[in-house]
């Protein structure tokens, strides 16, 4: 089977809660990420197609909150693509998925 994902990944288990524009929340945990979005686990899920922002803890940056998109849901959990991110979260994010810091197993 051939890979659809456009961008590495790297293993990152942290708690987060996602929360959409009209302020509900969903707490999840992380399960990968790479610089185009990131997978949850999850028993509750948002919707497909919503407006969210991600905040949770970064090796190497800490507390951020992430703009996103819900753009998959399974059982399970569901995929987020990242919107506009800054240069010091995109820099953040590609350090681990090349390896330079343990994400959080």
């Amino acid at each position: 089977m051939r890979e659809k994902r456009q961008h590495h990944r790297a293993v990152l288990r942290v708690p987060a809660v996602v929360s959409s524009t009209d302020g509900e929340t969903w707490h999840a945990t992380s399960e990968d990420i790479s610089v185009g979005g990131m997978f949850f686990s999850a028993t509750s899920v948002p919707g497909i197609g919503l407006e969210v922002t991600v905040a949770l803890e970064l090796p190497v940056l800490g507390a951020v909150e992430l703009p996103a998109f819900v753009r998959w849901v399974k059982a399970g959990g569901y995929g987020v693509q990242f919107g506009l991110l800054g240069a010091r979260e995109t820099h953040a994010i590609g350090k681990l998925v090349r390896g330079g810091s343990h994400a959080g197993t």
